[in-house]
């Protein structure tokens, strides 16, 4: 899956585990978000009904999977115009650097603590815009069947919609990334010519 297939999935499936959760609504935002005991309560009860931990993990999961990939895919088209013997030893240093930073920058998304802060944000995010009432309306709903099923039914739907909408952001993202690689390539150019001269 491209990187554009990922990010769009991502979105996408947020905003379906959200249920709209950031539109807005008729329930006054409490002062800076703070939410009584029985709220905090009600805010986790509902982040476990909508799998939200699990969820954060799954996709951090797959992003590191599908990263060599990726980074296959964005180095051919940034060393191209190499000679062969430069363009596999440039492909080779891109890919263990990019890859390495990558992976730690998911694992971030792993750590228990930074879970734990992520739905601490999130809960001062709900507490603001939806009322006790409304939360629990929200977990009740995820819990029903009809719940269960949007949220078990959201990859397929996914996976089903994305080849459509690759192919309506495809002519954007493509100009974007010839942009970007011949950025890069200008960049890596003047840096060579520069150390050239330096050395001079």
């Amino acid at each position: 899956m491209s990187v554009t297939k990922k990010l769009l999935a991502i979105a996408a499936m947020s905003a379906s585990l959200s249920g709209g959760a950031f539109a807005q609504t008729n329930a006054a935002p409490s002062a800076g978000g703070i939410a009584s005991a029985e709220t905090k309560v009600a805010i986790t009860e509902m982040l476990e009904a909508i799998n939200f931990r699990q969820t954060m993990i799954q996709i951090s999961a797959t992003m590191t999977q599908s990263m060599p990939q990726m980074f296959e895919q964005t180095s051919s088209r940034m060393f191209e115009k190499l000679p062969p013997a430069e363009q596999k030893a440039a492909k080779e240093k891109f890919a263990a650097s990019a890859q390495g930073a990558m992976e730690k920058a998911m694992a971030i998304y792993r750590d228990p603590e930074i879970l734990k802060g992520v739905e601490d944000i999130m809960g001062r995010a709900y507490t603001k815009r939806f009322t006790l009432a409304e939360i629990k309306s929200i977990t009740a709903f995820y819990k029903s069947d009809a719940g269960k099923k949007m949220l078990s039914a959201g990859p397929q739907l996914m996976q089903e919609a994305m080849p459509e909408i690759v192919a309506l952001t495809a002519p954007k993202t493509n100009a974007l990334m010839q942009e970007f690689t011949k950025k890069a390539l200008e960049d890596a150019k003047a840096a060579s010519e520069a150390k050239t001269v330096t050395a001079k």
